[in-house]
């Protein structure tokens, strides 16, 4: 979209805008209401100007429970939960004063306020607020439309516009055209992404490592399948049956790739085929989309794939902690026959010695 006049507003499209001009003039800005005190104080954080009670804001009541000064109500005000106002103090002149201003613009975020609040030097309220709150106005082809807020949906069919500026004397252009370049970018974007999954899979597929999963049938399923929702011919209604007609074509090593001569020619010369070929319900990118998704969702075929994987992982990891208990069990048995057969050795080596003793005592005789 193109405005004449940026700095007044901005326009946000979406795919089902209708092309075409639209008029817009801008009558109000959305605002929130500001309120001032009408009391003024020569200071901010000395002069004590309340001591207790109760100042409700849009229902919401802030209770003062002790000396506060101007700089202590504003900020009890602001730790104040779900009140509808912000508190701040500004220098009059030489004198201060409070200002409560909306948290939200629009009517419906209107305050009133009930000063209950005693003690101290007091606190009074202007009678007229300083601003009041105020939906936002704009007529669109001489169509009154009104949001609490700066931004309109909808006023633009399948779109927004905010405003920035106001006046009511002065319409500003809006031109929505076909954004051949974005669809372009966004082609080529999905073309790379494609052509990186194909690689990866490609790869895995050619690969003789004990971590590739090419030989998964899984892997080998989803690239065919892809593959083929992208080549096949599509009966959408329109001028455009397969991708090839418009530009976007496979290689001789399965790659896709864009013709751009072909593509442009296709967006300028039928952009509604083209749009039904590649984004209507019944179009390439939904099929793809769908093929993805039988892969890809909660019950989809690599989700079961990984829990099948899981599922092997968590029964070779079980076998391991029993071959591992076994091998304790084991050890433990090993260890205690070799404790056995060295007490054994020792037992027979102090025999031996008693009797090498025995034999030499006899030898005297």
């Amino acid at each position: 979209a193109s405005v004449s006049d940026a700095s007044a507003l901005s326009v946000s499209p979406g795919s089902s805008t209708p092309l075409g001009s639209y008029e817009v003039v801008v009558k109000n800005l959305a605002r929130a209401q500001v309120t001032t005190t009408s009391s003024t104080h020569a200071n901010s954080d000395t002069t004590v100007v309340a001591s207790g009670g109760t100042l409700t804001i849009g229902g919401v009541a802030v209770t003062v429970t002790g000396d506060v000064t101007l700089d202590g109500l504003a900020a009890a005000i602001n730790n104040t939960t779900n009140i509808g106002a912000t508190a701040s103090v500004v220098k009059n002149g030489s004198n201060y004063q409070l200002v409560l201003t909306g948290r939200d613009t629009g009517q419906a975020h209107a305050f009133t306020i009930t000063n209950g609040l005693t003690g101290g030097s007091g606190v009074a309220f202007s009678t007229t607020n300083a601003l009041n709150a105020r939906d936002a106005e704009v007529t669109v082809n001489n169509v009154t439309a009104t949001s609490a807020t700066n931004t309109f949906d909808g006023v633009i069919p399948g779109g927004s516009i905010t405003v920035t500026k106001e006046d009511a004397l002065k319409s500003i252009s809006v031109q929505v055209t076909r954004d051949n370049s974005g669809v372009k970018d966004k082609i080529t974007q999905f073309i790379d992404a494609y052509n990186s999954l194909n690689g990866f899979l490609k790869t895995q597929l050619s690969s003789t490592a004990d971590s590739s999963i090419g030989r998964d049938s899984v892997v080998r399923s989803l690239r065919s399948s892809l593959s083929r929702v992208l080549g096949e011919s599509r009966s959408v209604g329109g001028q455009f049956s397969t991708l090839a007609e418009v530009g976007i074509e496979f290689t001789r090593t399965g790659e896709l790739s864009l013709n751009e001569t072909a593509f442009n020619a296709a967006v300028s010369d039928h952009p509604a085929d083209v749009d039904k070929l590649l984004s209507g319900t019944s179009g390439v990118f939904a099929a793809f989309g769908s093929t993805i998704a039988q892969y890809t969702d909660a019950n989809g075929i690599l989700v079961d794939a990984q829990s099948r994987i899981d599922t092997q992982l968590d029964q070779i990891s079980k076998r391991i902690d029993d071959l591992d208990a076994r091998l304790e069990i084991k050890r433990a048995s090993l260890q205690q026959e070799f404790t056995a057969a060295d007490l054994a050795i020792s037992s027979l080596n102090q025999q031996g010695s008693q009797l090498n003793n025995l034999g030499s005592q006899y030898r005297l005789f």
